[in-house]
């Protein structure tokens, strides 16, 4: 049964990332500032309630993130680093060049088809569940989407990582194949959480901060801006941990090793 020791893969995700901090923050210059113009031009213009036009309006965002998550997965997987630097030997460049960027296109578009797929997931049962909802006035129905929405989330949680293995041109059939049971799920949402969570906390302890300001005119719009911009780092911060983390512990599970 594939499995994975989930203390390593956090450990070594928090480790890398440090590691590569420098490297990391010069390729996510730009899939930072596009996150932000997007998610400002959302706050501004529909909300952030409206989960399927948001999606939509995130949609260049998406592209640029899904290309640098899926580069920093080959990085951890094979050491393989952008911008791509020649050995001199054009037939093995060539080569490389290819190999690479079948990944990366396959893991950019993965992660773009994921992020609109789980919009629409998240729209269609918060049709039934208003995320405002009053527990008391809820009702049998309600309580069996709610139970439709717990067990779905599950299953199909392995499902939301695909990017990684295509990343690394590993077929999406083969991974499904081999990382199929319930238990493995159940460590990887482990995992999620370890990557997750202290990111939220972060995002909602300096959310709380700016919100206790009492601002009016520009200040207000500095504040708002200021909401945005926490709001877009702390969820970039958890997209690279996390997917460092779900990328350990798919190596591990399938006993691959890390090309230095």
């Amino acid at each position: 049964m594939a499995s994975f020791d989930m203390i390593t893969a956090a450990g070594n995700a928090y480790v890398k990332t440090w590691e590569e901090r420098a490297y990391l923050g010069r390729m996510i210059l730009i899939p930072l500032l596009l996150k932000f113009i997007c998610y400002s031009v959302a706050v501004i213009y529909i909300g952030t309630e409206d989960i399927i036009r948001l999606s939509i309006i995130m949609l260049p965002a998406y592209f640029v993130e899904g290309w640098f998550l899926s580069h920093w997965v080959r990085t951890i997987m094979f050491g393989h680093r952008w911008p791509f630097r020649p050995s001199g030997n054009d037939k093995k460049d060539a080569q490389e060049l290819e190999e690479r960027g079948r990944g990366i296109l396959g893991g950019t578009l993965a992660f773009v088809l994921i992020n609109f797929l789980m919009a629409g997931y998240f729209a269609f049962f918060t049709s039934f569940i208003p995320p405002t909802l009053d527990p008391q006035a809820a009702n049998s129905n309600m309580a069996t989407m709610g139970a439709l929405m717990m067990f779905s989330t599950i299953i199909l949680f392995r499902f939301v990582w695909l990017y990684i293995p295509l990343s690394a041109n590993i077929s999406w059939q083969y991974y499904v194949k081999k990382l199929n049971r319930v238990s493995f799920t159940f460590w990887l949402i482990s995992l999620w959480l370890v990557c997750f969570v202290p990111c939220m906390m972060v995002m909602q302890l300096g959310g709380n901060l700016l919100k206790g300001v009492e601002v009016g005119g520009e200040g207000a719009q500095l504040a708002q801006s200021g909401l945005v911009f926490l709001r877009v780092i702390t969820d970039s911060i958890k997209n690279v941990l996390c997917t460092a983390g779900i990328t350990y512990a798919i190596m591990d599970a399938l006993k691959l090793k890390a090309i230095k």
